[in-house]
């Protein structure tokens, strides 16, 4: 057999952000099924392991968002706000969480630090983080954080 070759559903779900400033797209991968395709709207979006338009399940979107607002015209400031944002481990308070359901691999503790925008548990956190901004012209920058964004430096790409 190639060694090269796996299934798919050896592999975590994920997302896929690709285009450029006239066109960008996000691909949901997802088990064995098709990846589903969508635009991203122009302006914030914020890309988390769910959709982008799942802020029932996601509350840290809206978060980040108001993290972020209003947004700086300066590129280096709104690289910093964003940065900023993205580091941040707020969490509500357990009597504000509904209880997981039965059966659930998750304790109430767990899930509320998955509520962070910058998650740090035992088995499971925030590997990394990215901030891509488009000008008319195209990509006009891309920063990057190998490892959670609250102790990685911003490496810069572009």
């Amino acid at each position: 057999p190639n060694s090269r070759r796996s299934a798919p559903a050896a592999y975590n779900e994920a997302n896929l952000l690709f285009g450029d400033s006239e066109d960008l797209r996000v691909a949901y991968l997802r088990d064995d099924a098709p990846p589903r395709v969508i635009e991203v709207p122009d302006g914030l979006s914020v890309l988390t392991n769910g959709e982008l338009t799942e802020r029932d399940t996601f509350p840290k979107i809206d978060r980040l968002i108001s993290l972020a607002s209003p947004l700086p015209d300066d590129a280096d400031a709104l690289v910093d706000t964003l940065g900023h944002a993205l580091a941040d481990h707020a969490r509500p308070a357990l009597e504000d969480l509904e209880a997981p359901p039965p059966g659930s691999i998750f304790t109430p503790e767990i899930l509320r630090e998955l509520h962070a925008i910058c998650v740090h548990t035992a088995g499971y956190g925030t590997v990394s983080s990215s901030i891509v901004l488009f000008d008319r012209e195209g990509l006009a920058r891309w920063e990057h954080t190998e490892g959670s964004p609250c102790t990685s430096a911003r490496a810069r790409f572009v």
